[in-house]
C-alpha cells in the first residue's frame, strides 16, 4: 500500500497539458476480486481503492459501500465504458454501469 500511495504522490505532481495533474487523468486501482474462500462475507465485501478521477469522470473523496448483488464486474464495465470510451464494452458477468462512481 506504501508503493501505491507514493506512486500516486508522484503522479499527483507531475503536470499534464491541460493544466490537471497526471494522478488527476489517470485511475489507480488497488485491489482484488479473486478469492479461494467463497463464503458470503469474503464475497461481498471486498475492499477496493481507485485513486484519480480519469480525468474528471469519475468520483472522488468518497467512500461507497455497494448492496452485497453488486457486481465487481460493473466497476470494470464503468471504468471501461465511461473512463476509456470503450461503450460497447462488456466485461464478464456485468449488468451495467454504476453511476455512484461517476462525478
Amino acid at each position: 500500500a506504501s508503493k501505491v500511495a507514493r506512486l500516486c504522490q508522484k503522479m499527483d505532481a507531475i503536470a499534464d497539458a491541460d493544466g490537471k495533474t497526471l494522478l488527476d487523468n489517470s485511475v489507480v486501482w488497488f485491489g482484488s476480486g479473486q478469492r479461494n474462500d467463497r463464503t458470503a462475507d469474503n464475497t461481498q465485501r471486498l475492499p477496493l481503492l481507485y485513486v484519480g478521477s480519469g480525468g474528471g469522470v469519475l468520483r472522488t473523496d468518497a467512500h461507497l459501500e455497494f448492496e452485497p448483488s453488486t457486481r465487481l464486474a460493473n466497476v470494470y464495465l464503468t471504468f471501461l465504458s465511461k473512463v476509456f470510451g470503450a461503450n460497447d464494452a462488456a466485461f464478464g458477468d456485468s449488468l451495467g454501469v454504476l453511476p455512484a462512481l461517476l462525478a
